[in-house]
């Protein structure tokens, strides 16, 4: 059962302030503050934002879609090298 001390819901502007928020990952941070509002307008994720007993944002998950065919694995492998 969820602890009553946290509220958990789909991200909204008006519920979810990010600006306080780090999770210690600079590139993470920044795009939870700066990227999800259009990546979530397009339809391109979902994200749910855990707000502590005070409403601050302390995490958040994230889900986008997403498919890799076998066979483009050979050439995402190669574009890390």
């Amino acid at each position: 059962m969820a602890d009553a001390r946290y509220d958990i819901r789909h991200f909204d502007k008006a519920l979810h302030d990010r600006s306080a928020f780090s999770c210690g990952v600079d590139q993470i941070d920044t795009w939870l503050k700066n990227s999800i509002s259009d990546q979530i307008r397009y339809n391109r994720l979902v994200v749910w934002c855990v707000n502590d007993g005070e409403g601050r944002l302390c995490g958040f998950y994230a889900l986008n879609t997403h498919s890799v065919r076998p066979d483009d694995v050979p050439a995402l492998l190669e574009a890390l090298d």
